[in-house]
């Protein structure tokens, strides 16, 4: 995408949540909940991204205010174009709330533990290209 959106997210890698709901169910304590989280990364940290694909970094973001702009439309013209909307007003809500969640409960109780965003982004990319839903830039994957 040439243009991005100001906004985080709080993603973890699924292996990760898989291992931690397995535990919850084993170790959890009855009554409890646990946020099974990784770490706060803003979406200009998504360069991890251009690092193992090859692909331009972003260089330009826009401030939440005109994403919702852009998301106002873009709805409409999904609706008169029967396609799905690139940008929606409930996905920028999700980039610009609070994202900033701790998993220590769950790592203190559980043992819960994450990858890193570099380790899951890589794999995820090499994971793609051997499926053949994006394009090899083999010479860009490392194992990280």
């Amino acid at each position: 995408m040439p243009v991005g959106i100001t906004g985080s997210f709080n993603a973890v890698d699924v292996r990760d949540l898989a291992e931690g709901v397995i535990a919850c169910a084993h170790k959890g304590r009855k009554g409890e909940g646990y946020i099974l989280s990784n770490c706060f990364l803003s979406i200009q940290d998504l360069e991890l991204v251009s690092r193992y694909t090859g692909i331009p970094e972003v260089k330009l973001f826009l401030p939440v205010w005109s994403a919702k702009v852009i998301a106002f439309f873009s709805e409409i013209q999904a609706k008169m174009t029967k396609k799905p909307a690139r940008f929606t007003a409930f996905s920028i809500y999700n980039l610009a709330r609070n994202n900033n969640f701790s998993c220590d409960k769950a790592k203190r109780e559980l043992g819960y533990s994450t990858r890193t965003n570099d380790q899951t982004i890589a794999d995820t990319v090499k994971w793609l290209q051997q499926e053949g839903k994006i394009g090899s830039t083999a010479s860009c994957i490392e194992t990280a």
